[in-house]
C-alpha cells in the first residue's frame, strides 16, 4: 500500500569551481541537505520543501522537474509545491517531482534535491456504457469519459499493467476477447485470447471475467470461473490454474508470490502458487459476532506485510451492511469497519489502495444490492471518508502507477 511517507532526506553537493570537496577546505563547496513533508501528496495538497545550506552559501533558487505545478519560495530555505487538478489530464499517474534548490558560493554552486511524489488518478469503470472516467486524487472529474473502442459493454473489470497500459474486461460474446488492452488515451492496443490451446472458450457471457491482476512475474491473473486463467503480460493464454471450489471472485497477491483468491459460498481464501499449480483451502480464522455473520466474500486486496484487505457482506440482526476486513497472514481478524463506515447493502465489488487512503467500487445493483457512490475509507479501516464521486454510475476501479511507453503516457501533468 501506498502511505504518506515521513520527511525523506536527500543530500547532493555538485562543483562547478575548483578545489578538493572538503569541508574544511576553504575553497569547498556547501553541503546542502533538503527534505520534504509530507513525501506523497494528492492533487492540490501542498508540500514543503525545508533546505539548509552551510557557511558562504546564497540562495537558494528554485527549480522542479517536471517542470508542472506551483513551485513557490516561502522564505529562508522553505518552499512550498502543489500541483493543481487543472494541470493534469486523465492518464496521469503517480508522478515524482524532484524540487531542487541551488546556492551560489565562491567555490561554485551547490545543490540538494527532494523527492515529491503527487499521486495519480483512479480510473472507474462506468457501468451503463463502454467507458471509464479519470477521478484526480482530490476527488475532481478529469475531462469526459473516455469510451472504449472494441469493448461490447460495460467493463466488468480493470487493472493496471506494469508498464502502464490497462486490462479490461467485459461479458465477451462468443469469440470475442475477455480482456482488452488500451493506452491511458483510451486507444486500443491489442486483446487477450479468447480460447485455450484445444479451442475452449476461456470466458463467456454467463461466466464472465471478475477481476484481473498482475503478478509480479508478469503474468495476469483473471478470475470468473472455478479456475483461474493464467495470460503472458501481451495476453497470450499460458495455462489454467488448478480448480477452485467454486467460481473464483477476488485476487491479491502475497509477498512470497502466492496468489489469494476468494471463491463462491465459501468462508475461506484459497491461495495458489504463483504457477497456479498447487492450491491451499483455508478457512477465515475467526468467528464473527454472536448472532451475527459474514457472507459474500469478494474483492480482495494486499495490505502489506502478509495482510489482506477482504470485501464482505456483514449480517446482523436488523439487516446487512457492506464491510471491509483486515486479515492477518493466518487469515485472523485484525480489523473491519465500524458499523457507522460500513456500506448499507452493497458489498464493494473492487478495491484500490493509494495515498494512505482505501477506495471501494460498489457491486452492481441487482436482489437486496442498491446503489451507492464509489467510496473513500481511511487505511486503518476506521471511518468512511465520504465518497469518491457522488455518483452511482460506477463499478470498477483501478489505481493509475507510473505510467511506461505503452500506457501512452510519461505520467506528467498536462501541459
Amino acid at each position: 500500500m501506498r502511505r504518506l511517507l515521513p520527511a525523506v532526506l536527500l543530500v547532493l553537493a555538485c562543483r562547478s569551481g575548483g578545489g578538493a570537496p572538503n569541508a574544511a577546505d576553504a575553497g569547498a563547496l556547501p553541503l546542502v541537505t533538503c527534505g520534504v513533508a509530507p513525501a506523497w501528496v494528492k492533487v492540490g495538497e501542498t508540500a514543503t520543501v525545508r533546505c539548509t545550506a552551510g557557511p558562504g552559501a546564497s540562495g537558494p533558487a528554485w527549480s522542479a522537474t517536471p517542470q508542472r505545478g506551483q513551485l513557490a519560495a516561502a522564505g529562508g530555505g522553505d518552499a512550498t509545491f502543489v500541483l493543481a487538478a487543472r494541470d493534469v489530464d486523465p492518464s496521469f499517474g503517480d508522478t515524482v517531482f524532484t524540487v531542487t534548490a541551488s546556492y551560489a558560493s565562491a567555490a561554485g554552486t551547490a545543490t540538494g534535491t527532494a523527492a515529491v511524489t503527487v499521486i495519480g488518478n483512479t480510473w472507474l469503470t462506468r457501468s451503463d456504457i463502454p467507458a471509464v472516467q479519470a477521478i484526480a486524487s482530490d476527488g475532481s472529474l478529469v475531462g469526459a469519459p473516455i469510451l472504449l473502442e472494441g469493448l461490447g459493454g460495460p467493463p466488468v473489470a480493470i487493472a493496471d499493467r506494469s508498464d502502464g497500459a490497462m486490462l479490461v474486461a467485459q461479458k465477451p460474446a462468443p469469440g470475442a476477447p475477455p480482456v482488452m488492452i488500451y493506452a491511458r488515451s483510451g486507444a486500443k492496443l491489442g486483446a487477450f485470447d479468447a480460447v485455450d490451446g484445444g479451442g475452449q472458450a476461456l470466458f463467456s457471457s454467463d461466466v464472465p471475467p471478475r477481476d484481473i491482476l498482475q503478478a509480479r512475474d508478469g503474468t495476469v491473473w483473471v478470475t470468473g470461473g472455478r479456475r483461474p486463467v493464467l495470460f503472458d503480460a501481451a495476453g497470450r493464454f499460458r495455462s489454467l490454474a488448478l480448480e477452485a471450489p467454486d467460481r473464483t471472485v477476488g485476487l491479491a497477491q502475497l509477498p512470497d508470490g502466492r496468489v489469494a483468491v476468494t471463491y463462491l459460498w465459501a468462508f475461506a481464501v484459497g491461495t495458489y502458487a504463483e504457477n497456479g499449480q498447487a492450491l491451499e483451502k483455508k478457512a477465515l480464522a475467526f468467528a464473527p459476532p454472536q448472532g451475527e455473520s459474514y457472507a459474500a466474500l469478494g474483492a480482495l486486496a494486499s495490505a502489506g506485510g502478509g495482510k489482506l484487505l477482504l470485501a464482505a457482506a456483514h449480517l446482523g440482526p436488523t439487516g446487512w451492511m457492506g464491510t471491509l476486513l483486515r486479515l492477518d497472514a493466518a487469515l485472523g481478524l485484525d480489523a473491519e469497519l465500524p458499523p457507522a463506515a460500513r456500506v448499507s447493502r452493497n458489498v464493494p465489488y473492487a478495491l484500490s489502495l493509494a495515498g494512505g487512503e482505501i477506495a471501494a467500487a460498489p457491486s452492481p445493483v441487482g436482489g437486496e444490492t442498491v446503489a451507492t457512490c464509489p467510496s473513500r475509507f481511511a487505511a486503518d479501516l476506521g471511518a468512511r471518508l465520504g465518497c469518491l464521486v457522488e455518483s452511482t454510475l460506477y463499478r470498477g476501479m483501478a489505481h493509475l502507477g507510473a505510467a511506461g511507453a505503452a500506457g501512452g503516457s510519461t505520467g506528467v501533468a498536462r501541459q
